[in-house]
């Protein structure tokens, strides 16, 4: 048996913890009563506000670095181009750099996507594979625009842009849902760019140019872009301004 403040048997746990409470609550009653009567901080009053403060300023702090950490990433905009790095310095034209995150041909190629669905179980979100280029779905998740630049084969991306885009599945989950009457993966994030796709290819015919608008209308689509469009320029006699 158990035995109460007062001496008397307590058979049931129960009953413990229901003395336990209303002690508790008539602990809390005075405590408040004795606050609100003496209308002052005491050293004491102080020191049994400290948690509470602390804790009030690490939410607002939180608030803070997350309204900052939004504002960074919604205001970022998202370049894929497939152009090597000499002639990206003597074609590619860039008025604010810093508000782009640019992605393009590195020294090493970047890895084939080998379908291992590692992006949607082990790391939702990230490639697993770690070449450079496994943030893209994060990048298409968070950018407020998204421009292509690149070549045309056959109506279809170039290799570099095809291998990248295909290593952004991570962008979406892998079940399904009916977007725009179509069966597409569901989208990770609720967010949706607009997609610019810059074809620089001189060589195409108008067959090849209706499947690459094609292309770039089931991109979109499949990322969850609010608007698409596509410019097809000669070549790259001049440059190309962002």
């Amino acid at each position: 048996t158990w035995k109460n403040n007062y001496g008397e048997d307590i058979t049931s746990p129960f009953q413990v913890e229901s003395i336990k409470e209303k002690s508790k609550q008539t602990m809390l009653n005075n405590y408040f009563i004795d606050v609100k009567r003496k209308n002052m901080l005491t050293p004491v009053n102080i020191c049994g506000m400290i948690p509470f403060v602390n804790t009030c300023k690490h939410l607002f702090v939180t608030y803070i670095n997350f309204k900052l950490w939004k504002g960074m990433v919604i205001i970022m905009k998202l370049l894929l181009h497939d152009l090597s790095a000499s002639y990206a310095g003597q074609y590619l034209s860039i008025s604010d750099k810093q508000s782009f995150q640019i992605v393009g041909p590195a020294e090493r190629s970047p890895v084939k996507c080998i379908g291992c669905f590692g992006c949607w179980i082990k790391t939702p979100g990230e490639c697993v594979l770690k070449d450079g280029f496994n943030h893209m779905g994060e990048y298409l998740g968070n950018c407020e625009a998204f421009t292509i630049i690149t070549q045309s084969r056959y109506g279809e991306f170039s290799c570099f842009i095809k291998n990248i885009l295909d290593r952004s599945i991570s962008t979406v989950h892998p079940y399904f849902v009916k977007r725009q009457g179509e069966i597409h993966h569901k989208l990770r994030y609720q967010n949706h760019p607009g997609l610019q796709v810059i074809c620089y290819s001189s060589d195409l015919s108008e067959e090849e140019k209706n499947t690459f608008e094609n292309r770039v209308k089931a991109t979109a689509v499949n990322l969850g872009c609010s608007t698409h469009s596509v410019t097809f320029i000669n070549g790259l006699d001049q440059s190309i301004l962002l």
